[in-house]
């Protein structure tokens, strides 16, 4: 999850009671498990999933049950960040996390890993002890202590999240972290290095945002150098895109096919892995800001599964009743409620469903 979202993050995550697995069943309309997005994805070898905190699972049974008519797959919004984990020194707590992931093991359900390095989301002790003469062991220690906890039970990992930012300025475009600052942009391979030891089978990932758009060019090209160092050395397996959409943003589809088979010629999975439509500029009538929405998310997704290295969706809430667009300065201007997920706040389909289970049952058959 990007920053933009941090502020949602925190405010809806509490501490919460272990998690009840239930029955599945879609809410709302007819149960139909071959209609699902789980299954139109799986006949195409893609995963389809969706990022859920904690709280949204224990407490509300009509959000569960659509997660699981329709998932197979969940990732932590923030459960397993560093942030939520060891807000004090030294005193970690796995409880939430380990919920969700008895829950989906449960259920039947793949959890993935999200995230292990990222310059946001930090306890305040961190930046400090960083700094200091210990700060290598802090970082090595964090980065083993959680693949550790987790082992297996997690099918794969964000390793490091967001360590490019071109408008920061600096070489090779890195973003401008506390990591960058005490050990260099060599904190990105050693990242990878210490998962690999630990979980030498596991599927490693680099995940960022922006990319999307032709403006973001600078970004995409330092992204794919950063993916090339990272794959001549065997320590990185696929690439992450957050895929944080905006209505008024032009798509070009053939420059952004393109880079997506300069990513797969690496030898890379790729996976979008924070999907939504961000609608603070289409217009207030529902029917019209629907249909925009979802033209907008059918274009981009038409284009990227085209590309059979792309192996996993997820969906960055599901539902319109829990989502971080709602949230300033991310929010429609005129106060309205977002709807930029697939479902709406009473989990009902809307066009924004329909795009997408077109474009999955439009993508070609991954290689199994």
């Amino acid at each position: 999850m990007s920053s933009r979202n941090l502020d949602f993050t925190r405010r809806s995550l509490l501490k919460t009671a272990a998690l009840v697995p239930l029955a599945s069943g879609a809410v709302g309309q007819e149960a139909d498990a071959s209609n699902s997005l789980k299954s139109k994805a799986a006949r195409r070898g893609i995963t389809f999933g969706c990022g859920v905190s904690a709280p949204q699972i224990a407490k509300d049974q009509a959000f569960r049950a659509a997660v699981m008519a329709d998932c197979a797959e969940i990732v932590p919004w923030a459960e397993m960040k560093w942030g939520f984990l060891e807000r004090e020194e030294g005193s970690l707590d796995f409880s939430s996390a380990d919920a969700l992931v008895q829950f989906a093991h449960a259920n039947s359900l793949k959890i993935r890993g999200h995230t292990l390095v990222w310059y946001n989301n930090l306890p305040p002790w961190v930046p400090q002890a960083l700094a200091g003469p210990d700060g290598r062991r802090f970082y090595e220690t964090h980065i083993r202590t959680v693949l550790s906890h987790f082992g297996t039970k997690v099918v794969n990992w964000d390793v490091v999240n967001e360590a490019i930012e071109p408008n920061d300025k600096l070489p090779g475009s890195y973003r401008n972290s506390p990591f960058l600052k005490r050990f260099g942009p060599d904190y990105i391979p050693h990242a990878f290095e210490i998962a690999r030891s630990v979980l030498p089978h596991t599927p490693l990932y680099y995940n960022d945002y922006g990319i999307e758009y032709n403006f973001q060019g600078s970004k995409r090209d330092a992204v794919l150098e950063l993916l090339s160092s990272l794959s001549k050395r065997g320590l990185v397996d696929g690439l992450g895109i957050q895929s944080h959409l905006k209505i008024g943003l032009w798509f070009d589809a053939k420059a952004f096919r393109s880079f997506l088979a300069d990513v797969a010629s690496l030898g890379l999975s790729i996976l979008l892995t924070e999907f939504d439509v961000n609608d603070m500029r289409a217009p207030a009538d529902i029917a019209t800001r629907d249909r925009e929405v979802a033209d907008h998310a059918f274009r981009y997704l038409e284009t990227t599964l085209d590309e059979k290295a792309v192996k996993g969706l997820v969906a960055w809430g599901l539902s319109d009743r829990y989502t971080w667009l709602d949230v300033p300065p991310f929010a429609r201007r005129d106060g309205l409620p977002s709807r930029g997920q697939p479902l709406d706040a009473k989990l009902q389909r809307k066009p924004l469903w329909d795009a997408i289970a077109r474009a999955l049952d439009g993508a070609p058959v991954r290689p199994s």
